[in-house]
């Protein structure tokens, strides 16, 4: 095993830690959980980073200054090395990661946020065509994103850059979580999804739906899968809501053709396991919001990685940041 020709990546969820050893391939050859245990704050989260990476390097019999580098991918933004915008992580706001890890580890460390990561990888190790400029949206309780230019995350100039789920694509429309009115994630996300059934089956046809059924009544048991479960049977309430979300994401991936002139972009999250239902109908109506010219030269596709695709984006960081892969 080559020394420096391997990086480790950490991913940090609200739940679970990930960390992965990947080699500059893309392959993984390590990879491990452990609990985040952020209701326990930010003490106890960084202990539990510090521990799952020793235990992952002792088992490579690996140490720090073996690796070309540390990633580590975080819900928020990395601003001049601290966590900020992590409203989900009491604590977690204000963190000064990269200097706190780099006293640790005897290796360059870097951070970012997770979903920029999530397709920092799927650029990197996951589509099979070379392009060098990708969109990616992450749907799933909410909605992230990434982008890639030229062959490199772009993370803006205060790493906020990425926050695809707060386009906007129907001003004054639909409350976000965010606190603004018409973001995509008030009509493409689970927590959307979710919200829009629950209406739908207050109104008098609701008691017809097969949502209705698949939940015996009871609103608040109703999640995305259910809802596509239903639309994939023909059921016209779970139709309905489909056209709102792919009317609307194809909105934001309009916008993100016209700035950024992708050759890819790349749809992912819990959401898209939906599959073709939403794919085949943000690619009807792209056509309606898209220039041409544009549109004909961006293909629309699936992410291929899974839920690894940010503590393999980590690693990939690292490579990059010390220039192990272009």
């Amino acid at each position: 095993m080559k020394k420096k020709n391997l990086a480790l990546g950490v991913d940090v969820g609200g739940t679970n830690l990930k960390c992965a050893i990947i080699n500059e391939a893309g392959k993984v050859l390590l990879l491990r959980k452990a609990q985040t245990e952020v209701e326990k704050g930010r003490s106890q989260i960084l202990s539990n980073i510090k521990s799952l990476v020793h235990a992952c390097l002792k088992e490579k019999r690996l140490s720090a200054g073996d690796l070309a580098g540390i990633g580590l991918g975080t819900p928020g933004y990395v601003v001049d090395g601290v966590i900020l915008g992590s409203p989900n992580m009491p604590g977690w706001h204000g963190t000064p990661i990269v200097e706190t890890m780099s006293r640790e580890f005897a290796a360059p460390f870097f951070a970012s946020n997770d979903v920029t990561l999530a397709a920092l990888a799927e650029y990197r190790y996951g589509q099979d065509a070379a392009v060098r400029n990708m969109v990616m949206y992450a749907i799933g309780t909410g909605i992230g994103g990434g982008i890639i230019v030229d062959g490199r995350v772009y993370e803006g100039s205060f790493g906020m850059a990425g926050e695809m789920g707060h386009v906007i694509v129907a001003a004054g429309g639909r409350l976000c979580g965010c606190g603004v009115r018409g973001c995509v994630e008030a009509y493409a996300s689970a927590t959307a999804i979710k919200n829009m059934a629950r209406e739908l089956l207050e109104k008098p046809e609701g008691p017809k739906s097969l949502i209705h059924r698949a939940v015996k009544g009871e609103p608040d048991k109703v999640t995305s899968k259910i809802v596509y479960d239903a639309a994939k049977a023909g059921d016209a309430a779970a139709l309905e809501i489909n056209e709102v979300v792919c009317r609307h994401l194809a909105v934001a991936v309009s916008g993100s053709i016209s700035i950024f002139n992708p050759e890819l972009i790349v749809l992912g999250g819990g959401v898209m396991q939906a599959g073709d239902i939403i794919m085949n109908r943000v690619r009807e109506y792209l056509p309606k919001f898209t220039l041409a010219d544009p549109l004909s030269r961006c293909r629309l596709d699936y992410a291929k990685l899974g839920e690894d695709a940010g503590v393999i984006g980590a690693a990939a960081l690292a490579f990059q940041m010390t220039s192990r892969i272009p």
